[in-house]
């Protein structure tokens, strides 16, 4: 058994493809800073598809800079 265990949320990016509502892009930066705000130092928040793939993909690139603070 490790010493260590490394917990990663990947809700923000796998979780949310199955649910009925689409999350804006404010209620996801929400998500992601609750997350955070938990302990959860690893946070899988999205992708880099084509925007072609999906209603609620291809609005990763401005969710990732917000989140960065940029």
């Amino acid at each position: 058994m490790p010493e260590r265990v490394i917990i990663t949320d990947v809700g923000p990016r796998d979780g949310l493809q199955n649910q009925p509502k689409i999350l804006s892009l404010e209620q996801r930066i929400s998500l992601v800073h609750a997350i955070a705000a938990s302990g959860v130092a690893n946070i899988e928040v999205g992708s880099f598809v084509s925007p072609k793939s999906g209603a609620c993909h291809g609005r990763h690139r401005s969710g990732f800079c917000r989140l960065a603070g940029r």
